[in-house]
């Protein structure tokens, strides 16, 4: 019997992975220059997040035991790192086919920060001869497997890390005391009584108690009357379910049936007084 793994990454795992990864990217971004808020981290579930990408391009992977981290990327990224660091100049494009400085510098410093944020996600993973695509179980439901997506302008860099990847990196989070919880979302406000309007309730008419003795109980036949311990001109309590005393009523009739007329009660000094 073929068995995969089914397991759900929780708003605590993305927030953590996003956390441990956004110091790396400021410092990347000290180190060379670049304006820092133009690149923005996006952390999800790689089987909500399979829809929302491009096709990717995935050009290399790192390995540590059954872990795996894979990255995808465009070929314009390189470039968007280029404009990033020195800007739009005429003066940073290539002449005569023979790359310029800025653009060594920009492919140098776009593979530094994919190194610095592997090494982060994949602490002790060892980068791979090739990348492959991953395998289509990663982008199933409960697959374990996480997407970290980099984007920068209309270009995006996919971080891809297999459950064993995740699972890995959680471990190390725990023990460094880095795994974070992520702030509950606020309930909706309910509207209780119109959620419970439809909702039926039972409510018992008490008619009133008899006490006889034994011997009048095995003598009792058709016919005989037992008094009950209310007059007949009082009103009956009605009780909510669980017996608590709600309002009063005459007991009568309403066509073919049994009813109770309400009464109105006026409250003196805590004394009830029928009207």
């Amino acid at each position: 019997m073929q068995q995969r793994a089914y397991t759900l990454l929780g708003d605590d795992v993305l927030l953590s992975v996003r956390r441990l990864l956004e110091p790396v990217v400021r410092t990347w971004c000290a180190d060379w220059g670049g304006a820092c808020d133009e690149l923005v981290l996006v952390c999800r579930r790689a089987w909500d997040g399979e829809a929302q990408l491009p096709p990717p391009q995935w050009q290399q992977s790192w390995q540590a035991g059954a872990g795996l981290l894979m990255l995808a990327w465009p070929a314009e990224m390189p470039g968007q790192v280029q404009r990033l660091l020195f800007g739009v100049e005429r003066q940073y494009t290539a002449q005569s086919g023979v790359p310029h400085s800025a653009q060594a510098a920009g492919t140098a410093a776009w593979h530094d920060l994919l190194e610095r944020l592997a090494a982060a996600a994949l602490p002790v993973g060892v980068a791979a001869a090739a990348a492959t695509p991953p395998p289509a179980s990663v982008w199933r439901y409960a697959s374990g497997a996480l997407l970290v997506q980099l984007q920068l302008g209309r270009h995006s860099t996919q971080l891809l890390l297999n459950d064993a990847a995740v699972q890995a990196l959680l471990a190390q989070l725990t023990t460094r005391g880095q795994l974070v919880r992520a702030p509950d979302a606020p309930l909706a406000p309910v509207d209780l009584p119109r959620l419970l309007a439809a909702q039926p309730v039972a409510l018992p008419v008490a008619l009133g108690q008899a006490a006889v003795d034994l011997g009048s109980l095995v003598r009792l036949q058709v016919g005989d009357v037992i008094r009950l311990d209310r007059a007949a001109d009082r009103a009956l309590p009605v009780n909510s379910p669980s017996g608590i005393a709600l309002f009063d009523g005459y007991l009568g009739r309403s066509g073919d049936v049994m009813a109770l007329e309400l009464l109105v009660h006026d409250f003196n000094d805590g004394v009830k007084h029928e009207q």
